[in-house]
């Protein structure tokens, strides 16, 4: 669905695909292997894969094992071609996956540039912060006590403040700045869920280094 949507646009897909067919050097097909070319004939994509050389090797059991199981994939269009493509175990030399490299020739002409969209959200070039500052401070008293003692707070307590003068600060912000109008808050794809993932991701992420800082870090990490 994701190559379908997006098939206009320059892309590269690498990885270990595990899959087996001659097509990539493999000395026979297996079902993963046909899946996979299903998978590039549909989306009108091309094999980079070059000679035969084995891109994993490893020893089991005092047997030599190798396969061509490492694909490198691209859109089938002439402007922008993957070239020189090759095996080298310079890149890798502790993994069974030998190191691929290759240069990428791209027609710039056929690049899509992003628009240029400001991260700021307040327009501030021309304001004078030594004569704004006391009346951004007031403000912020106005929604916000500023005489609590922080280091006194237990972690909630501080958790719980910082998003009150986070939110402060936006208040007082909306009020006295004109706000940009390329302004954009999040990225187009940027969605709900992700955003309560995200905020999840830094929760658990200062968990971990309060945590990390009492050593106790418990046996299966942070749910």
């Amino acid at each position: 669905m994701f190559l379908q949507k997006n098939s206009h646009c320059i892309h590269i897909i690498g990885g270990d695909f595990n899959g087996w067919h001659p097509l990539w050097g493999s000395p026979r097909a297996n079902r993963r292997g046909n899946s996979i070319v299903d998978l590039i004939t549909t989306n009108n994509l091309i094999i980079c894969n070059s000679g035969s050389h084995p891109t994993f090797e490893t020893i089991t059991h005092g047997i030599h094992r190798e396969s061509i199981i490492d694909l490198t994939l691209t859109l089938n269009s002439p402007p922008n071609q993957v070239l020189n493509w090759k095996i080298t175990k310079d890149p890798s030399p502790s993994s069974s996956h030998n190191g691929i490299i290759f240069d990428l020739h791209i027609n710039k002409n056929s690049l899509i540039k992003a628009k240029k969209l400001s991260t700021y959200k307040y327009n501030t070039k021309n304001i004078k912060w030594d004569q704004i500052k006391d009346v951004f401070k007031k403000e912020i008293c106005e929604h916000l006590n500023l005489n609590i003692n922080i280091e006194q707070l237990n972690s909630s307590e501080l958790e719980n403040y910082v998003s009150k003068l986070t939110l402060a600060i936006q208040n007082v912000c909306k009020k006295l700045f004109s706000q940009k109008c390329n302004f954009t808050q999040r990225a187009q794809w940027w969605s709900d869920k992700l955003e309560e993932l995200k905020q999840k991701v830094l929760k658990n992420h200062h968990k971990l280094q309060k945590l990390k800082r009492g050593k106790k870090i418990p046996d299966g990490g942070i749910n």
